[in-house]
């Protein structure tokens, strides 16, 4: 027998991917829901802050940064008491709760400075 050079032999030939959806409306109405699903509802919409006046635009950008840092202080905090009482009680557990502490603190500031911006 004598080898072919520069040809592929067949192997077995693989099943195809079945289908998931039964049409493409079906297919672009799931990316669709999935592309809904992962984006960041709650961000605030992009506001035209860079014509706003000096202190409204702080007072605004002021209330953007609480809003998403009292997100991400909720998250933390419900991810820390879905953990196990002796997660808590480690030296992991200790040092996420002082970080929730230390942002609860710039939160506190974050809000100070607000109020002195009105």
């Amino acid at each position: 027998m004598s080898l072919k050079r520069n040809v592929t032999l067949q192997a077995e030939k693989a099943m195809p991917t079945p289908r998931r959806h039964s049409s493409a409306a079906a297919r672009q109405r799931a990316y669709r829901e999935r592309i809904k699903a992962s984006s960041h509802q709650c961000f605030p919409a992009p506001s035209p802050i860079d014509t706003m006046p000096s202190r409204t635009r702080w007072r605004a950008l002021s209330a953007r940064a609480q809003k998403l840092l009292r997100m991400a202080h909720d998250e933390m905090q419900t991810y820390w008491d879905e953990r196990s009482d002796d997660w808590q009680e480690s030296q992991k557990g200790e040092d996420f709760q002082q970080t929730i502490d230390q942002l609860e603190e710039i939160l506190t500031t974050l809000q100070e400075f607000g109020s002195e911006l009105h």
